[in-house]
């Protein structure tokens, strides 16, 4: 029975460090590694299966003035806050990671494009509505760039590169906005091709 015991309580570890090993710590969200994992799970499934999917890379605007002027630890609850938007505004198939620093990355599975820019518009709208008790000043803004899963991407990272230099983009012409990658927005152009 003791044997048995410590068996249980020897999964129970594992299992606990497994799921530590895949999050970040400050935000609860998958860390890199996992989540550069799942992007390459996600690319394979949509290959496969001709399916619909969206990435979003987010960026806190301005993140080192804010760590600057009003402390890490005020920048640190920032970051728990968007984490914590990103948990409650996203489906649970929604993949949602810390891709280092102030930036996050979302893996909209079965989303168009469309869909993905509702759904950050809504996390910029209530990111910006943010407050921190003790700091009234603080504002918080976003910046997002956006790609759609498309056919003649040859791997996983060019799709990440792609919602990277829309993200880019975003930051480079004001932030505070949403930015879709180059061939997205040529498809919106097209009349009849969206």
């Amino acid at each position: 029975m003791v044997s048995y015991g410590l068996a249980i309580k020897l999964a129970e570890h594992k299992s606990t460090l497994r799921a530590l090993s895949r999050t970040d710590s400050l935000t609860g969200l998958l860390n890199h590694g996992s989540w550069k994992d799942l992007l390459q799970l996600i690319f394979q499934k949509c290959q496969q299966n001709q399916a619909t999917a969206t990435l979003a890379l987010i960026d806190v605007d301005h993140f080192k003035r804010i760590n600057d002027t009003f402390g890490h630890l005020v920048g640190d609850a920032v970051l728990r806050q968007l984490s914590k938007e990103l948990q409650q505004n996203l489906r649970a198939e929604d993949l949602a990671g810390r891709y280092g620093g102030d930036e996050f990355c979302v893996i909209l599975p079965s989303r168009s494009l469309h869909q993905a820019k509702e759904i950050m518009e809504r996390m910029t709208q209530v990111c910006g509505e943010f407050r921190h008790a003790d700091e009234p000043d603080l504002r918080v803004s976003l910046s997002v760039g956006l790609a759609s899963y498309r056919a003649e991407y040859e791997d996983a990272s060019a799709w990440l590169n792609e919602a990277d230099k829309a993200l880019y983009i975003a930051k480079k012409t004001g932030r505070n906005k949403i930015s879709m990658g180059a061939a997205d927005l040529l498809l919106e152009t097209v009349p009849g091709k969206r």
